[in-house]
């Protein structure tokens, strides 16, 4: 049932996974599982005329649409909901807090409107509207289809990239949906206020416990286990050098990033960030 359209490729991953791969046109990734008798989307893409066009596409699949988990609070996750507005809608409880703050500054109709007028080809944000999840959960909740055998779908917040950040395993097939939590074979973009690289870490050891062998990121191709044992190694390091320049009473200007990425030096501001925003984080603890 893949799409023969060259335009909006949905690619098969697994057995009953299928995911769009094309970060570089649609500026982000989106993932599915088919269930027994109804689809599981985890995120909407991030402009939401590309929404309408994914929604369009799971309808070859003559299944109902059930859930659309939102794996966290940025615009890339957030904006295309729209899309899915009579669908299940799903999130951690942290989520509420982060909406709310985005909505009263970046995210207000004045905001949007102002970048819609200062880049034509983000007119599309005059049609975002920001929805509330309607299924709410704290730490994990499971998603359970009974027929012919269960089919069921793991749903973890373990904060990270931001505090309300989640991931989604299917067992069935050995599949881990990883959200912003992996960015395969690029460095991973760690500046959001609530950020916390410790929480991260843990993320990753836990994905890597599991019997998967296929993780599907929102940012970067699928990748195996190895990408995110990389990925880990690369946080573990960086933390040790962090903490090792605190020690020494260094700023964060003297850190000698782990060799593991290149950057897209388009947008050195990044990684700026995020190494000032782990650099911050591990100063306030007791390392120094």
């Amino acid at each position: 049932m893949r799409s023969d359209t060259l335009y909006f490729p949905l690619n098969k991953i697994t057995e009953n996974c299928y995911a769009i791969t094309n970060e570089k046109l649609f500026g982000s990734n989106a993932a599915v599982i088919i269930l027994h008798d109804s689809i599981f989307v985890f995120d909407s893409l991030y402009n939401i005329n590309h929404s309408i066009l994914f929604r369009k596409e799971l309808d070859k699949f003559l299944l109902p649409i059930k859930y659309l988990l939102i794996s966290h609070y940025h615009g890339d996750h957030i904006f295309g909901i729209k899309a899915f507005e009579d669908i299940n809608k799903i999130a951690s409880f942290k989520i509420f807090k982060n909406i709310e703050k985005r909505l009263k500054t970046d995210w207000s109709n004045f905001k949007l409107e102002q970048m819609a007028a200062n880049d034509p080809k983000s007119e599309w944000l005059l049609d975002v509207k920001i929805l509330i999840p309607e299924i709410l959960f704290e730490d994990k909740i499971y998603i359970i289809e009974r027929k012919f055998g269960d089919m069921h779908i793991e749903i973890y917040n373990t904060g990270g990239h931001t505090d309300c950040s989640c991931f989604a395993y299917f067992p069935e097939d050995r599949v881990i949906i990883t959200g912003d939590l992996v960015f395969s074979y690029q460095f991973p973009y760690g500046g959001d206020i609530t950020c916390n690289p410790d929480k991260w870490i843990k993320s990753l050891e836990l994905m890597l416990s599991m019997d998967a062998e296929t993780f599907i990121p929102r940012h970067g191709p699928v990748v195996g286990k190895s990408e995110v044992k990389k990925q880990l190694d690369f946080f573990i390091n960086l933390k040790n050098e962090i903490i090792s320049k605190l020690k020494k009473k260094k700023e964060y200007h003297a850190i000698i990033c782990p060799d593991y990425y290149e950057f897209n030096e388009e947008y050195p501001e990044l990684k700026n960030v995020s190494l000032k925003k782990w650099f911050d984080f591990y100063s306030k603890a007791t390392y120094k």
